[in-house]
């Protein structure tokens, strides 16, 4: 498997604080991670650059040689790392007080699909032709759906649709979720930032990754997005 992202910065923002990285070495192990900072310009910029470097340089290991465990262990401290990293820096800087970010990364190695994530930067699996969304959104208007307060239809258009209850860095210590898939040799991961998926419908992913390479169903999406108004910043990591 091969990951390819791509971010833009959309119609709207004046910066793009969205950050990724993805493994580079994509031999038998492949990792990606995708960050949507916020506090503001500098502080979401920081938040998302810092969150997906701490994670990156957790993830430079020989992946092939750990454990289940090992692996989400991993995963969990890196988060935990660069939370730390961000708060503290936040601490001494009170310009940048209360910036934080969305992570989502998925690590693939021996058959299985390892997802971590906190906010509402989303993992999608592809399987044949159904789309499976692999992370639930941290969010108010996500809480309100389990409630059965408001429908997924009635969530696109709700006034909170963009606050979320976790992120990366806005406080002293944070909790992520994860989860472990079986993976087939035709599945494919998208990991992206509410900038996609807010305006892209899951069916439209699943056909524009089904349809092509890592590279040109990334390109497909971010312009799909940016068609429709492109109001945040966009960014997608396919991963086949």
């Amino acid at each position: 498997m091969k990951a390819y992202g791509i971010t833009d910065i959309g119609r709207v923002r004046d910066s793009n604080q969205d950050s990724f990285a993805y493994s580079l070495e994509q031999n038998e192990a492949v990792w990606a991670v995708v960050c949507d900072g916020m506090g503001g310009a500098n502080g979401g910029y920081y938040a998302s650059s810092t969150a997906r470097d701490v994670y990156s340089q957790a993830m430079n290991i020989n992946l092939n040689s750990l454990k289940a465990k090992q692996i989400e262990n991993l995963m969990t401290e890196a988060v935990v790392d660069a939370n730390k990293k961000i708060y503290d820096t936040a601490l001494n800087q009170p310009d940048l007080m209360g910036m934080g970010t969305t992570l989502v990364s998925a690590v693939l190695v021996n058959g299985e699909a390892f997802i971590v994530h906190v906010g509402d930067s989303r993992a999608y699996l592809i399987r044949d032709n159904e789309i499976t969304q692999l992370t639930e959104d941290h969010s108010v208007v996500q809480e309100l759906i389990n409630l059965n307060k408001i429908t997924k239809e009635e969530a696109k258009n709700h006034p909170e649709k963009n606050m979320i209850t976790r992120a990366v860095g806005v406080r002293d210590s944070v909790e992520s979720d994860i989860n472990k898939i079986s993976l087939n040799k035709s599945d494919a991961i998208v990991l992206c930032t509410d900038g996609l998926s807010n305006l892209v419908e899951d069916f439209e992913i699943l056909n524009t990754v089904k349809e092509n390479s890592q590279q040109a169903a990334a390109q497909q999406l971010v312009s799909l997005a940016l068609s429709r108004g492109g109001n945040d910043n966009i960014t997608v990591v396919v991963i086949k």
